[in-house]
């Protein structure tokens, strides 16, 4: 019963993890509805002057690369539709927003259709949020902010089982190999 009462408590913890990555995706279209009002309304006064050349500008300089970055973003999520174990896409996408705040470029590959994986969704979740939190640690201490990554990756394989690969870069210097395993 104490089993079952932590596994239906650790249920809820990532449901509301998910929950919680929900809401900070409404914020970020809520922002982005007012930024699109904002931008119409600051190139609405170039086009009342009739300077083009001053909106083209405006538009090169402010516009596209704040469009390139919303594609870049949604380019990179877009194949968590895959994953259809909605607490591991709700732990990807809040290690994701949080991983983005820290200015670290995130990358998500799921070349097949993920329904289920032969663990308890409990414990897959307390690995994942383990090894994608020390990911973000590791390129936090990263001193070249270019430079800050976390790949993501899920397939299945030939014999059936489902194969997860986190990727991060890191300060090559900071690592020990003889301490790895501790």
């Amino acid at each position: 019963k104490e089993t079952h009462f932590r596994r239906i408590e650790q249920e809820t913890v990532q449901f509301k993890n998910y929950i919680h990555s929900l809401e900070l995706i409404n914020n970020d279209m809520q922002k982005f509805r007012h930024d699109h009002t904002n931008i119409l309304v600051t190139m609405q006064g170039y086009i009342a002057i009739n300077d083009f050349e001053g909106l083209k500008k405006y538009f090169k300089k402010h516009i596209f690369t704040a469009g390139e970055e919303t594609l870049k973003r949604n380019k990179r999520l877009v194949n968590l539709s895959k994953l259809q174990i909605t607490s591991i896409k709700g732990l990807i996408i809040t290690k994701f927003l949080q991983a983005e705040k820290e200015g670290i470029s995130v990358n998500v590959e799921i070349t097949d259709e993920i329904y289920e994986i032969s663990i308890y969704v409990i414990d897959l979740a307390r690995i994942l949020g383990i090894f994608l939190d020390n990911a973000i640690e590791a390129n936090n201490q990263n001193d070249i902010q270019e430079e800050k990554e976390i790949n993501i990756a899920f397939f299945n394989s030939m014999s059936g089982s489902t194969i997860i690969i986190i990727e991060n870069t890191f300060n090559n210097h900071s690592l020990r190999i003889d301490q790895i395993f501790k």
